[in-house]
């Protein structure tokens, strides 16, 4: 398949800088995994083909994200259980403080299975829950459920307002049985609802890309479908009004 002449990647990190990212891309939304390294580095971030995607601190640092969301400089947030210790009683906590969010702001999850504390992996059945009481906002399973994409597939594929993008995932899982699963969700999941991302620095940009290029030519996607992946659905989600 001919590569697509534009890239935005949907999820990247930017606390160590970005001079080993590896591709050339025309905006991103950058993953805030505390609001420590937010409030630091957004200013300097804060570029029109950009957008923010800020840790969903429903805790002690809820009032500031309240804050940043009302004011239109974040433009997602994100649910990140095994960093911040979610079990499952607490998601209907998570539930309340997402009544008082903006209707239309995506929420991310991290979908990645990974570590020995079992109590706070990503909760799919919580998740799920989640999706079904708010149906009129986006829910971006970020890495695509992982090693677990498959259940990911088959138990939220009927909710509309599930979106997957598929970074990491591609690169870590290209060697294992895994890769079969993620290439079924390209082939049978709307493409209209998954996005390219690298999870860079954990994962090599156009290690990515190249992966992904050839689960497409292997799907059979077309190359309007395959520039919705890499561009213009996470374009759309992300960067629906301007930043201060």
């Amino acid at each position: 398949m001919k590569e697509t002449s534009r890239i935005f990647d949907a999820h990247l990190h930017i606390e160590s800088g970005l001079q080993d990212y590896d591709l050339r891309i025309d905006g991103a939304n950058i993953i805030f995994n505390s609001l420590e390294s937010y409030r630091r580095l957004r200013k300097q971030w804060t570029r029109p083909m950009n957008a923010m995607t800020l840790l969903f601190d429903f805790r002690d640092g809820w009032e500031f994200v309240r804050t940043e969301t009302a004011s239109g400089r974040v433009q997602a947030l994100k649910i990140h259980s095994r960093i911040q210790g979610i079990r499952a009683p607490q998601y209907k906590l998570i539930g309340n403080k997402i009544e008082r969010l903006p209707s239309n702001l995506p929420i991310v999850v991290d979908a990645f299975y990974y570590g020995a504390d079992m109590e706070t992996q990503p909760n799919l059945a919580e998740i799920a829950r989640l999706a079904r009481r708010f149906t009129g906002r986006p829910w971006v399973m970020a890495h695509a459920g992982g090693h677990r994409t498959l259940d990911y597939f088959l138990h939220l594929r009927e909710l509309p307002n599930i979106y997957y993008d598929l970074s990491l995932s591609l690169q870590y899982l290209e060697d294992t049985s895994a890769l079969m699963d993620l290439k079924k969700l390209v082939r049978f999941t709307d493409k209209n609802r998954i996005l390219f991302g690298s999870d860079f620095p954990g994962a090599s940009p156009r290690r990515q890309r190249a992966i992904l290029m050839k689960i497409l030519a292997e799907c059979e996607v077309t190359p309007s479908d395959a520039q919705n992946i890499f561009y213009n659905n996470a374009r759309r989600l992300y960067c629906r009004g301007a930043r201060s």
